[in-house]
């Protein structure tokens, strides 16, 4: 999904670092622009003809937050373009309200949204700001973010091929019984794999968190099903038949790929949960024929 910004006049501080900490909540859900133009300019110019817009008027509808969720994942379905506008001193011209969509107010959001962090005093974001430019930041035009997925992969391809504990690894999971005929300690192997990969997903929630700059416990579950995906996908190449961090690396950026097409092309909401879910049943298909043939 793509949600754009448009603001007669400039963004300064502090609603600057607002829009930029809202941008990283919306990042893994939707692409984020913000264009800002001059008091007297056109304002429609810069909105996509077939895009929904909604005008922040004072006068608009007044949305709890809980509606509003609802109504953003109404439009997130309907797969168009979303664009707020936000007028300037004397507010829009007739013609962009006659343009609009709808016209809404946050006026009772935020009034809510400021009694329950006054009450609770709690931030609703709460995540440290040197967490999020420890993840966030670029290097030659990439987060940082990048760079330690990177550097696990790497990590963890090299102790998978070059180490004897990577060795047994692929061994107990080939055949537990061999295994520990062969004099390797199983139940060691895998127990270490199984906190190794707690720990690694435990990092990774770190990681997401100052992605985000706000903490979910729900956000986990949209990312279950493209892991799956990724994995199975990944043992189809570099090493067909077998598990491997770089193919799944691989696959992870053709997934992301993949959704985003969809998206530029209008489609979003449930065709993604469709594409991930087609992409695990081939990833599933191709690995095991790939290993077969591994074997032959």
């Amino acid at each position: 999904m793509r949600i754009g910004l448009v603001c007669v006049g400039k963004v300064r501080p502090p609603f600057a670092d607002d829009v930029a900490h809202y941008e990283r909540l919306l990042r893994p859900q939707a692409r984020v622009e913000t264009v800002e133009v001059q008091e007297g300019q056109p304002l429609l110019k810069r909105i996509p003809e077939r895009a929904y817009l909604c005008a922040l008027d004072r006068e608009g509808e007044q949305m709890s937050s809980e509606q509003l969720a609802k109504w953003l994942e109404k439009r997130r379905q309907e797969g168009r373009e979303l664009w707020f506008a936000v007028g300037g001193a004397f507010g829009f011209d007739a013609e962009v309200l006659e343009r609009a969509d709808h016209r809404l107010s946050l006026g009772m959001g935020t009034l809510l949204t400021g009694v329950a962090v006054g009450n609770n005093d709690q931030s609703t974001g709460g995540i440290s700001q040197s967490l999020v430019d420890f993840v966030g930041n670029s290097v030659f035009g990439l987060p940082l973010a990048f760079y330690y997925g990177l550097a696990l992969t790497v990590v963890s391809w090299y102790i998978l091929s070059y180490t004897p504990l990577g060795r047994y690894v692929y061994f107990v999971g080939a055949g537990r019984d061999v295994a520990r005929l062969s004099g390797i300690p199983v139940d060691r192997i895998r127990v270490g794999a199984f906190l190794t990969s707690g720990v690694t997903g435990a990092l990774a929630g770190v990681v997401l968190a100052g992605w985000l700059g706000a903490s979910d416990p729900n956000v986990s579950g949209t990312y279950l099903l493209p892991s799956f995906a990724a994995a199975f996908l990944g043992a189809s190449v570099i090493k067909p038949g077998r598990f491997n961090p770089w193919g799944t690396l691989i696959a992870a950026y053709f997934l992301v790929t993949g959704v985003t097409g969809l998206e530029l092309i209008g489609l979003a909401g449930w065709i993604e949960q469709v594409f991930y879910g087609a992409s695990l049943v081939l990833a599933v298909a191709f690995s095991r024929l790939a290993g077969r043939r591994e074997t032959r």
